[in-house]
């Protein structure tokens, strides 16, 4: 059986230019700082759009590395959850609660 060669480390700004917006398996993570999650190299060996198809690459190297990262390179937005707005004018007043 012939294994696929072992990606290079890269930096966190060399795979982020190479793998925009996308889902990450990465292995042999080298942190700057371990609490924060700041990465300094990694070896990308999963990568796409979903974690499904960076998962389904990486099972090319499960033999090959004791422990797998999950990153993204995308940005994650934290929205706040949507709430509708309603102006409550006299005439809608009226009609939901009855004249004032």
């Amino acid at each position: 059986e012939t294994f696929p060669p072992i990606p290079e480390p890269l930096t966190w700004a060399e795979i982020c230019q190479r793998y925009p917006e996308q889902q990450l398996c990465l292995a042999d993570v080298e942190y700057v700082d371990r609490e924060e999650n700041e990465i300094r190299t990694a070896r990308v060996i999963g990568h796409g759009a979903s974690m499904d198809i960076a998962c389904e690459q990486a099972r090319l190297f499960q033999d090959r590395f004791d422990q797998v990262t999950f990153y993204a390179t995308r940005p994650w937005i934290h929205l706040q959850p949507l709430r509708p707005q309603l102006v409550l004018d006299d005439e809608l007043h009226e009609l939901c609660f009855g004249p004032r």
